[in-house]
């Protein structure tokens, strides 16, 4: 499963990168849930953005998120000249796969 989590869904952002990053994982989140799918389910995530430096000093920070929630992604970040919405600096694509998953555990949930 693909899903895309960006900072807010309509109107001009104000956060810095960080929080952008955090809004953006907590959608990648919310997408996952109806699917019984969570953040440690995430194989890859891409991170669109139009300060790489800002998200590369930040990278440790959504890579100890994502370790937290038991997940262990590739992650990749791209440089863009711009997003969507006014002040926008940064766009998660993630892929997450429930592959490896017990029956048991699908039963769980």
């Amino acid at each position: 499963m693909v899903v895309t989590g960006r900072p807010v869904t309509r109107g001009d952002v104000r956060d810095d990168v960080p929080t952008q990053l955090r809004r953006c994982l907590d959608a990648v989140a919310q997408q996952l849930q109806p699917q019984g799918m969570s953040l440690a389910d995430l194989v890859s995530v891409r991170v669109r953005t139009t300060d790489a430096h800002a998200v590369v000093a930040s990278v440790r920070e959504i890579a100890s998120q994502l370790r937290e929630a038991g997940a262990a992604p590739s992650i990749s970040v791209l440089a863009v000249e711009r997003l969507p919405a006014p002040g926008q600096l940064v766009e998660v694509d993630a892929t997450a796969t429930g592959v490896g998953r017990s029956s048991t555990e699908d039963e769980l949930r």
